[in-house]
């Protein structure tokens, strides 16, 4: 086999794996997970809670900006955290229409459970990952950049 068509065919298995780990990821997103509160979240609630845990009186339009979203999609995932005691809204004194958010006790909870969670997943990672080199990791992750930006590229375009 050329050189060429081997390289041609390990980047048709790397965009096989990278498809299958793509949708693994989906689906592990897709489980709502109890993370403490006896009350099982989906990833986008417990990122939520995440961002704001970590961004506290954080407002709706910063938040919709994070998550690259409007903020009524943000105020609708708000409502529901609010409601299920996640978080609490505070007014600004100095601009009342902007509503700051925080969490409750509950949300802390949650925000440690998330935490710990990816504390094991990331050392289970870790532990299957390790055998490789420092500078192999690197070059694995500049390649993995390459396909974001790529990737990115074609969102644009057929958006």
């Amino acid at each position: 086999m050329t050189a060429m068509k081997n390289k041609s065919a390990i980047i048709t298995r790397f965009v096989v794996t990278l498809t299958r780990l793509t949708n693994a990821y989906a689906v592990l997103a897709k489980i709502p997970i109890d993370f403490g509160t006896g009350e099982k979240l989906t990833a986008a609630e417990i990122h939520c809670i995440e961002a704001i845990g970590k961004n506290d009186g954080t407002p709706v339009t910063e938040l919709a900006n994070l998550f690259g979203v409007t903020p009524g999609a943000v105020s609708q995932m708000i409502g529901k955290l609010e409601s299920k005691g996640y978080i609490v809204k505070s007014r600004n004194p100095d601009h009342w229409k902007k509503v700051g958010l925080s969490l409750t006790e509950r949300g802390r909870i949650a925000l440690n459970g998330h935490e710990a969670f990816h504390c094991d997943m990331d050392s289970d990672i870790l532990h299957e990952i390790e055998m490789f080199r420092e500078k192999d990791i690197e070059v694995h992750l500049e390649v993995m950049n390459k396909v974001e930006e790529q990737i990115k590229r074609y969102i644009a375009r057929l958006s």
